[in-house]
């Protein structure tokens, strides 16, 4: 609904369609709502680089004793260090939590984009309640998929027709009017309209990445946006050499990580991944600008 209304909201006000362009500006307004959690995470970051020291201490001093009394006494120790410098365990891990249902969420609309956006269906609908009347429409889908080579569809009903379309880019249209001639010109101006909404440089947002088209560039965007921002999360981090080491590591597996799940998802929730991970570099430079300015003051 969200992404509905600032679609709508693109369009009416600034003549603006088009669903990349919704994606960035989503992911932008998203960010700022967070802001104040990006904030909260970056002071539970400073307060477990304050506690290091004193933890070390704790855990030196209980190393090697692994019966329940002395297990039990260290967790009192700590839980005491956490309230004596008003810190959590998992403070740190509540912006991904709450990250993660929108991942999930964005992944199921850029997969049926249609469904969710009601201008993008109202298109779609023309489109396929001109092909339903073609005699044969059927056997002639599937010959367009022979070329196409999407999974196996069901073409029997509207919305399982609408969900093949919605994975198609600019080329696959081209196909597809090639083989409904009879209809091309009736159906050409909404297949256009489609192609402005749901495409973003000649890509299908609810498509998926190849390395035979310049959709190879989301994957690759993602990577290098998640490694920014995994340097600057680990230059701001600071704290011992065993965290640093596994900081490091971590800088290098989450855009490997990345790149495949962008790899393997819609276009769409790419274009999310990358703009989020620049919106929370320049963000994190900003905190700790700020930050560090704060600590000469004080």
């Amino acid at each position: 609904y969200f992404i509905d209304f600032i679609f709508n909201i693109l369009s009416s006000a600034f003549s603006i369609n088009n669903l990349g362009i919704t994606i960035i500006v989503f992911t932008i307004v998203v960010k700022f709502l967070m802001l104040p959690l990006a904030i909260k995470q970056h002071k539970s970051m400073q307060i477990s680089q304050a506690m290091q020291p004193e933890m070390k201490k704790i855990q030196d001093k209980y190393k090697g004793k692994k019966d329940p009394e002395s297990q039990k006494k260290m967790q009192e120790e700590m839980q005491a260090l956490y309230k004596k410098y008003g810190g959590s365990p998992l403070s740190g891990c509540l912006p991904m939590l709450i990250q993660m249902p929108i991942l999930f969420a964005l992944f199921y609309v850029f997969k049926s984009l249609p469904a969710y956006i009601g201008s993008l269906n109202e298109l779609y609908v023309n489109v396929v309640e001109q092909i339903m009347i073609v005699p044969d429409h059927v056997a002639i889908l599937e010959s367009v998929n022979e070329i196409v080579m999407y999974p196996i569809v069901d073409f029997s009903s509207v919305n399982t027709i609408i969900d093949y379309l919605a994975t198609f880019d600019p080329s696959h249209w081209d196909v597809l009017l090639a083989n409904f001639s009879s209809i091309s010109d009736t159906i050409l101006p909404s297949i256009n309209q489609i192609n402005e909404l749901n495409t973003f440089f000649g890509m299908s947002i609810a498509g998926t990445p190849s390395f035979n088209s310049i959709s190879v560039i989301i994957p690759i965007a993602a990577m290098g946006a998640q490694f920014l921002q995994s340097k600057t999360m680990t230059t701001a981090s600071g704290g011992d050499d065993k965290a640093q080491q596994s900081q490091k590591a971590m800088m290098y597996f989450f855009p490997l990580f990345t790149g495949f799940i962008a790899f393997t998802m819609p276009i769409g929730l790419g274009i999310y991944w990358a703009v989020s991970a620049v919106f929370q570099t320049v963000q994190q430079i900003v905190i700790n600008k700020y930050s560090s300015k704060g600590s000469e003051v004080k």
